[in-house]
């Protein structure tokens, strides 16, 4: 009986340490993260910080949120979605899915356009043939979706298959 206490208790421990670490690890830093757009000059870093802040920042290499350079700011919560495109025959086009989730932008350098989600739609996607209300990215445009409550970002290029870039977790990715 007292073995089993002490595996018990051994199990417990180990949980209660396991979970504090998660918790001080997710929650008390910023995470970042960057990747380059195919066929573009843009370079994205994401940056998401505690307070429910996220950061899109659009430069040619990884920097951070500042005066200087391109960036959309967004409050998240659970089902904050992203949506941009990029052409690749103007490389320094950003278009956006409109949201009322974003609460500041700072656009220096590239050309950015916010559109409502009907022009969103109809400009960069058509409708599948085979499934209601699925859409097919039109060519030559590439797809950026990212999900800041689980860090998960994806992109489509030409065709309806989403590559990960970065997969997030259960713990929102920090």
């Amino acid at each position: 009986m007292k073995k089993i206490i002490y595996i018990l208790s051994l199990i417990a421990i180990g949980l209660i340490y396991s979970c504090s670490e998660k918790k001080q690890k997710y929650n008390n830093e910023p995470s970042n993260f960057f990747f380059k757009v195919p066929g573009t000059d843009i370079g994205i870093t994401t940056s998401k910080v505690p307070g429910a802040q996220f950061y899109v920042v659009f430069a040619k290499d990884s920097v951070l949120p500042s005066d200087t350079v391109d960036y959309i700011k967004y409050k998240t919560n659970q089902s904050t979605e992203l949506e941009f495109v990029f052409d690749p025959r103007n490389k320094k086009a950003i278009y956006i899915l409109a949201s009322d989730d974003i609460t500041e932008i700072n656009i220096l350098n590239d050309s950015l356009e916010i559109l409502r989600e009907a022009e969103f739609d109809s400009l960069f996607f058509e409708p599948a043939k085979t499934r209601y209300r699925s859409f097919i990215l039109k060519y030559p445009y590439i797809f950026v979706n990212i999900y800041p409550s689980h860090y998960t970002i994806s992109m489509t290029k030409y065709e309806p298959v989403n590559n990960y870039i970065k997969e997030g977790d259960i713990y929102g990715g920090w």
